[in-house]
């Protein structure tokens, strides 16, 4: 018998079909169904982190810059509480959240960039604050929770720190019981006493007047050397005359001088009050 060695199901000439689909399927199943729990499971999680992204939209609105909201990352302009009166703001800050696919098992990359009223030492301290509140909600969802630690310590840095650019000292004295009044330029957030400040700019009005006299000076200068070239010879010669008269524009002033000068016109003084 040529088939003889094999199962009576199993033989050609038998009634019985083999299941052995049957058993392939009932193998499977367990898995299967394991493997659509899992992606439930990741999709419902997925889901969590876009609401949460969400979340910290509608609570901060146009502060908060969306770059990928799965994995998030995002881009939160920061401000103390007290950002309502310009002239009570003297720090401000972008916080940088960026996660991975893991997140939240997994800890977002964390940094603080394009700071205003920090130097580098605040900037690193506001940055590790961040960094250990994430580490203490390992596993959850923390945007929300980051943002509101970075508003929080930022606030509690809302004063100027570090000396008078001008005069080398404090900008607040520790051991005074009443502060120097100082001032503050509004698009950097550089502060300086106003006495400093002051000073500095009517000395910087006296030398560009004083600039502008050497310069009415020598251009009359050049007109009478010019009128006296014209009595020796018939045709004038331009190389006497002062650049202005000549039609080039004068040799610039300092590069320091006018970057200063400008910064400061252009921007508003504020004097807060103590």
């Amino acid at each position: 018998m040529e088939f003889s060695w094999m199962p009576k199901r199993m033989r050609p000439d038998s009634d019985v079909r083999p299941s052995a689909g049957i058993s392939v399927s009932l193998i499977a199943f367990p898995f299967f169904l394991i493997c659509v729990r899992a992606i439930e499971r990741i999709m419902a999680e997925e889901e969590e982190v876009l609401i949460e992204v969400e979340a910290v939209q509608a609570v901060y609105g146009d502060d908060c810059r969306v770059l990928s909201k799965f994995p998030p990352h995002l881009h939160l302009h920061l401000k103390p509480r007290t950002a309502d009166v310009s002239c009570e703001q003297f720090v401000e800050a972008v916080l940088v959240v960026r996660a991975g696919p893991k997140y939240p098992e997994e800890l977002p990359h964390i940094d603080v960039i394009e700071s205003k009223g920090l130097d580098e030492q605040r900037q690193k301290h506001l940055a590790n604050s961040i960094r250990e509140k994430a580490s203490e909600l390992t596993s959850c969802l923390m945007l929300v929770a980051l943002c509101e630690e970075a508003v929080e310590k930022l606030s509690c840095m809302n004063h100027p720190d570090g000396n008078c650019p001008l005069c080398l000292y404090p900008l607040v004295l520790k051991d005074s019981q009443k502060p120097l009044p100082f001032m503050k330029l509004m698009s950097c957030y550089h502060c300086f006493h106003s006495e400093c400040i002051v000073r500095w700019w009517n000395w910087l009005q006296k030398e560009e007047d004083g600039n502008c006299s050497n310069s009415c000076s020598t251009t009359m200068r050049s007109s009478r050397d010019m009128k006296g070239q014209k009595e020796d010879a018939s045709e004038p010669c331009l190389g006497f005359l002062s650049p202005t008269i000549a039609g080039t524009p004068p040799p610039p002033r300092s590069p320091t001088r006018l970057s200063l000068s400008g910064h400061l016109s252009s921007d508003l003084l504020t004097s807060p009050t103590a």
